[in-house]
């Protein structure tokens, strides 16, 4: 399988699992906080950090 199927059959299974939260590329569980840091967006405002 390829990474994109690897990551799809992790969400799936947080998701049959009842989680509900947010999701990083790799389909793992992950907190708004770290999401925002790694897209770099600033917590306060919502927007793109520059």
């Amino acid at each position: 399988m390829g990474k994109a199927d690897d990551s799809y059959e992790a969400l799936k299974a947080l998701r049959d699992s009842g989680y509900r939260g947010p999701v990083d590329e790799d389909g793992k569980a992950t907190t708004h906080e770290d999401w925002r840091a790694k897209h770099g967006i600033d917590p306060a405002t919502g927007t793109a950090v520059r």
